[in-house]
């Protein structure tokens, strides 16, 4: 029997999750691209967003805007999002863009609504607490 180790319950505690698999068939796991590469640092996402590779920034781009729709993955993906999200307002304050000017929305495509448990998960204390979170509706 051939084993190989998944990640699994990124959202309750990372643990990984062994499968098997019959010796008779040829197995590989294959990581996603930048699977095993170090996260980026809280100053580098910072740097990221306040200086794109091309264009211009999102302080830029919002300024003069009156209201900002964030959209962000649901909990199938491990996207650190409470990492990225507090610089994206930080941007749109810097803007000119007030906290009620300021909503997120859950990108559930057919996947069930979420709860403001997985939304501090996903978003953060910071961003629950400040900033409107909806569930799309499609």
């Amino acid at each position: 029997m051939q084993k190989i180790s998944v990640p699994s319950r990124l959202w309750q505690g990372n643990q990984e999750r062994e499968l098997n698999f019959p010796d008779r068939w040829e197995v590989h796991n294959l990581d996603s691209p930048g699977f095993r590469k170090p996260g980026l640092t809280s100053l580098e996402i910072k740097d990221k967003i306040d200086h794109p590779l091309e264009g211009p920034s999102l302080e830029e781009l919002a300024r003069g805007k009156k209201r900002a729709v964030i959209v962000f993955d649901d909990m199938t993906r491990p996207t650190p999002v409470k990492d990225i999200a507090p610089h994206i307002v930080k941007s749109l304050h810097r803007a000119g863009l007030k906290k009620d000017q300021i909503r997120f929305i859950w990108a559930l495509g057919a996947h069930g609504a979420y709860d403001m448990l997985n939304a501090r998960k996903k978003l953060g204390e910071m961003i629950v607490e400040n900033y409107a979170v909806y569930n799309h509706n499609p």
